[in-house]
């Protein structure tokens, strides 16, 4: 419990308050009955009244730094705030929660704590926890009354309450440093009525009336951005750029959101591919490599607006397909931070670009729908990109504003798709093991005559049933042992699959077995080692 608490003129005089103003019949404050005093002098209220110690503590700065809200300080009234604060916990029941009530009123208004990296302002300016503490103690000239545990404790829910998304934050101000006054003549409506049979509304002479609104200006080169930054003059690279950075704007205002493209930049080494990223991520731009899983990863991200993947080309080699896209996928991260025992959900704050200068750096035939590949045909524009970057990012800002969607639409999928198959990784088991099937797919008819004359009520032969393994070691005489090692299983699947076979597990003469066989197959023809061989083909 928190109770009234006495000032005497001993009390006073330490807090080398003027004598003058006391009354000098019994040495207390002149109360505003006696007379008017001016808004700097002390009232007696004000040391006696719990809540207005706390109220004088948030108005005015007993830390004796420059305060926004109260630039011309009154140093004597100042020492007398600071004197009650510390009355206040001395003579409190709970001492420990009259000083944390006591810190929560002086740093109430003045500290904010960046959610994505975990510093905290002063009045904006880069503090700690502990010259946060100090100072205040500092100024009242007593310490603490929290044990450590306690103190940590109310301080998380403190800055919980305080915390502010640095990207949001920036691209608000961005959005009001871009923002004007617009007017605009409309017709009549019937709801202007009253307004004008009022005179609340005044019509122009052609019976018009004049609105003025606000609006983000246009960038007057966003229709052909990707032609200014990346020397790209074509319709879907526009169109890519244009969706990223709405989508670079939506995760930032919206953590969580999906956005799992990959703006890839395909071009030489050194025209400032990675520069571009950095420079719109600012300081919240990182690079990943190939690894997904490791909790430094989503401890990176959680601090990050904008992350490269360094040498995209490396890291889809390296890493499965599937668990990349998976990765991409993702619209929050769930791991543990450091010295914190629980997991916790973290919406993902993040949008992904890429690099590379390989011409075959997809791997994966049908899933590349997340990269966004535009081709750069000279050195970015970078100083014009520094220059406009604040006036880009306003006009992503109105675009996500009105509900433009920065997800691909069909025919944009259609079009990335296409152009995706330009930078496939070339597979060299293509030409030999279509060879080898065209070949053995004539087979299939030289086997049905042959059975027939033996069998005549015996059904056709209609498709092959072949195995990968067997392709490579009787085929392409790639021994045993090597087929997984260097993926060549892999290779071989990826052309029977676009020569129209699907892996299932059918009976075949009379056997269950796993085999390539195409589509509407129903009796298919097993294979041999003997048929590969027998082919003879050289490649």
């Amino acid at each position: 419990m928190i109770k009234m608490f006495d000032i005497d003129s001993t009390d006073l005089d330490s807090a080398d308050l003027d004598s003058a103003d006391l009354d000098s019949a019994d040495n207390t404050y002149t109360s505003p009955a006696k007379h008017k005093k001016s808004t700097n002098q002390c009232d007696e209220d004000d040391f006696k009244d719990p809540k207005q110690v706390l109220r004088n503590l948030r108005e005015y700065d007993i830390l004796n730094l420059p305060h926004p809200r109260n630039p011309r300080v009154d140093e004597r009234r100042e020492k007398a705030v600071r004197y009650a604060a510390k009355m206040y916990i001395m003579q409190a029941d709970d001492k420990g929660f009259a000083f944390w009530q006591v810190f929560e009123a002086v740093y109430k208004t003045r500290v904010t704590q960046n959610e994505w990296t975990g510093d905290i302002y002063l009045d904006g300016r880069l503090t700690t926890v502990e010259n946060l503490l100090d100072r205040l103690e500092t100024s009242i000239g007593l310490m603490s009354k929290l044990t450590s545990e306690q103190f940590k404790r109310k301080l998380e829910v403190f800055l919980t309450n305080h915390r502010f998304n640095p990207v949001r934050k920036e691209l608000e101000v961005i959005a009001r440093q871009f923002t004007h006054e617009v007017t605009s003549n409309r017709a009549v409506e019937p709801h202007d009525e009253f307004g004008l049979s009022e005179g609340f509304i005044t019509p122009n002479p052609d019976g018009t009336i004049t609105e003025t609104s606000e609006e983000i200006a246009k960038h007057p080169d966003w229709c052909r951005l990707a032609s200014v930054l990346f020397g790209a003059d074509d319709a879907l690279s526009q169109k890519m750029l244009e969706k990223w950075l709405v989508a670079s704007v939506a995760r930032a205002m919206l953590p969580g959101c999906q956005a799992d493209n990959c703006l890839v930049l395909k071009g030489d080494q050194g025209i400032g591919k990675s520069s571009f990223f950095r420079i719109l991520g600012g300081d919240y731009f990182n690079e990943m490599d190939g690894e997904t899983a490791r909790p430094e990863l989503y401890r990176l991200l959680s601090q990050s607006w904008v992350v490269e993947l360094n040498e995209i080309e490396s890291i889809t080699r390296r890493k499965e397909v599937e668990a990349l896209k998976a990765f991409l996928t993702k619209t929050k991260d769930n791991y543990r931070d450091l010295y914190i025992n629980n997991n916790k959900d973290r919406p993902r704050h993040a949008v992904f670009g890429g690099s590379c200068n390989s011409d075959e750096f997809l791997k994966d035939k049908t899933g590349n729908r997340r990269f966004w590949v535009i081709p750069c045909s000279r050195a970015i524009d970078l100083d014009y990109f520094k220059v406009n970057r604040e006036a880009i990012l306003a006009h992503a800002y109105r675009l996500w504003q009105s509900g433009f969607s920065w997800q691909a639409d069909n025919q944009m999928f259609t079009e990335s798709e296409e152009r995706n198959k330009e930078y496939l990784e070339a597979n060299e088991f293509t030409y030999p093991v279509s060879r080898l099937v065209n070949f053995l797919v004539d087979r299939i008819g030289i086997e049905n005559n042959r059975q027939k004359g033996k069998y005549p009520d015996r059904v056709n032969y209609d498709g092959l049933a072949i195995t990968a393994s067997d392709l490579l070691t009787y085929g392409l005489n790639i021994p045993i042992e090597r087929h997984r090692t260097n993926r060549h299983n892999r290779k071989v699947a990826e052309v029977l699959a676009e020569l129209g076979y699907s892996k299932s597990r059918k009976r075949v003469d009379g056997q269950r077995a796993y085999s390539w066989v195409k589509e509407g197959t129903n009796n298919p023809y097993l294979v041999t080692p003997q048929d590969i061989r027998g082919a003879n083909l050289q490649f």
